[in-house]
């Protein structure tokens, strides 16, 4: 379980995007989980992807299995279930056509080995939103510190399409480590006895 979170940057497009358009983080502080919220304006078929550390084009540091165009009324009859391996990015949502869609993906981000995401995203359509979840991995050693929303559709992202990214570590389940002074003494309850601190690590029975 992560600590607190911690906003990590928040970028909003004042204008629109076109096909093949990126919003950047820039650089963020590096943390163990990540969890990245996005909120794409539609432009009929606009349809994001992340990148990470300006890890694009011709990399094929990417891979998702994903389900999109579910819906939550029951109609799964148009679900398309995909698996791509060796991509340039990570798709979070289906074709939104004129839609404005809402995604969170969370990330495991150790500083070693590769990076893991879970997706979920559902777009605005009024009745009977379509659906859209997935999971993915981002084949590189170095941990995240920056990450694009990439317009993957042929049409735009609308002003007002942002990314909020938070971040976390362990600190938070650590046990607290107090700052004892030297000479602070600790009484054994059981056994009566008395230890003095060195100051550093060691405690030293009183005899």
């Amino acid at each position: 379980m992560a600590g607190g979170w911690e906003l990590l940057a928040s970028e909003t497009t004042d204008a629109n995007t076109g096909s093949g358009a990126t919003i950047d983080t820039g650089t963020i502080a590096a943390a163990k989980f990540l969890k990245v919220a996005v909120y794409s304006v539609g432009g009929a078929n606009h349809r994001i992807a992340l990148r990470f550390n300006g890890d694009g084009a011709n990399t094929d540091k990417y891979a998702v299995t994903h389900t999109f165009g579910w819906q939550p009324s029951g109609n799964t009859s148009n679900g398309t279930n995909e698996s791509l391996v060796s991509q340039d990015e990570i798709l979070c949502m289906g074709y939104a056509s004129g839609d404005s869609q809402s995604t969170i993906i969370q990330i495991f981000n150790p500083s070693q080995g590769e990076k893991l995401c879970w997706i979920q995203s559902l777009d605005d359509e009024v009745g009977n939103p379509s659906a859209y979840q997935g999971v993915g991995k981002y084949a590189d050693n170095t941990q995240i510190t920056s990450i694009q929303v990439v317009n993957k559709g042929s049409s735009n992202m609308a002003s007002g399409t942002t990314i909020t990214v938070w971040g976390a570590d362990d600190a938070g389940n650590q046990s607290p480590n107090p700052n004892l002074p030297n000479g602070a003494i600790f009484e054994e309850s059981d056994t009566g006895k008395h230890y003095m601190f060195d100051g550093s690590q060691t405690w030293n029975e009183v005899t």
